[in-house]
Order: C-alpha cells, then structure tokens, then sequence
C-alpha cells in the first residue's frame, strides 16, 4: 500500500491540482511484510502568462490597425495565423482577433480583441452646369452633392460657388468631401469646362432698302434676308 502526503491518501495513483510554484510530495510504501520506505518528489507548476490584447478600434473600411499583444515570449494571432507581434491588419468587416501567448516554460493562455469597421458613405457629386463661360457669374454648387452638409474644394471654389474667372480657362476638377457621424469619409468629383466664348454668331445676308429717293420729308426703310 501507499499513503501520499500531505494528500493523505491512499493508492498507487493519485490525483491533485497543485498551487503554483513548488509542491512537495511523500509517499510511503508498505509492502506484505508491513516493511515501508518513503520517496519524495517536487511538483513545479509554472504560472499561465497574463496575456493582453489591445489596437484601434473603430476603423472605417480599408483603415488598418496595429494589434499588439503582451504578457508572453511568443504569440500567434488567429485568424490570420500571424506570428508577427505587434501585427497591421485590415479587416473589411467587424472581426474578433484571438490572440494566443506561450511562455518560455512553455504555458499558454489567450485573450481576444474585437475591432469594429464602419462602412464609408455613399458620395456623390452632380454639377447641372457642366459647361460655362469664363465671364459667366458664380456658380453655386449647393445641393450638387450626396449627402447634403459636405465641402467643396478645387480651382475657383470658395465654401460652396465657383467662380469661372477665378479658375480659369480649362477642365476644372471639383471635389465633393462628406464625413458622417462615424467619422467615416468619402469623395467624389464632377468637372466644369470654363470656355472663352469669345465668338460672335453671323447673322447672314441682310438687304437694305430706304426710299423714296428723293425724299420729301419722311422716308421708308426696308429690310430682307436671313435672320
């Protein structure tokens, strides 16, 4: 028979969930004859690492973040099954990172981070007024841009009108720049040709005609041709 210590029990196997750090075990054998010995043997039990995980958190779709973890000697970041530490990642939809961390003892435990990702606005950008003279009055683009509340930048724009003059001859590219309650931006162009319009249209042939001839005090004009 056996007795173990400080277990006090009895068997050739037993069973124990010891502390961490080292634990002492005796055990006393006894054989047919009542003749005993006893053994002894040390339990080491390492501590699991504190591991911790942490990054930026919400991001707007096509962002990165940095996710680092600490607590361990070694890491392995799932899903991706990225050893790198701390590792950039881009997730192109809310996403759970379970992070796990190994000791130079080899005990492992795991902590896990959640990064949220907003979708960006849907922009757009409508200029009616696509073509326009250089001596043409400003131009407003308020309500050309989707959703309503955004900025406008480019050559010839100040808040939201355009000025022709001030552009300048040319293709003049706006920009439409919305960010929602998220903090999430988008941006669309549009183009406005400022032309010189300098040309004068022909009329056409015009035959003029005035009499009598002599005249006696009042006399008839008359005008034919294309107009």
């Amino acid at each position: 028979t056996y007795l173990w210590m400080p277990l006090n029990q009895t068997g050739a196997n037993v069973y124990d969930f010891p502390v961490v750090g080292a634990n002492n075990y005796y055990v006393t054998g006894i054989d047919s004859n009542g003749c005993s010995a006893i053994d002894s043997f040390i339990v080491t039990v390492n501590p699991l690492p504190d591991v911790t995980a942490n990054g930026q958190t919400p991001l707007c779709a096509g962002s990165s973040t940095t996710l680092n973890a600490s607590g361990a000697s070694t890491y392995l970041w799932l899903p991706q099954n990225s050893t790198s530490n701390p590792t950039i990642e881009t997730p192109s939809a809310t996403t759970t990172y379970t992070v796990v961390g190994t000791t130079t003892f080899g005990c492992s435990d795991s902590a896990f981070f959640t990064v949220v990702v907003n979708p960006l606005p849907v922009v757009s950008l409508s200029i009616t007024s696509s073509s326009v003279c250089v001596d043409d009055g400003t131009l407003s683009l308020s309500g050309t841009g989707s959703p309503s509340g955004g900025t406008f930048s480019g050559n010839g724009v100040v808040g939201s009108n355009f000025s022709p003059v001030t552009a300048g001859l040319g293709s003049q590219t706006i920009t439409y720049v919305y960010v929602d309650s998220s903090g999430c931006s988008d941006t669309a162009t549009d183009v406005i040709s400022v032309n010189a319009c300098v040309g004068i249209n022909e009329v056409g042939s015009v035959i003029s005609t005035i009499y009598p001839n002599p005249f006696g005090g009042q006399v008839i004009l008359e005008t034919t041709g294309a107009g």
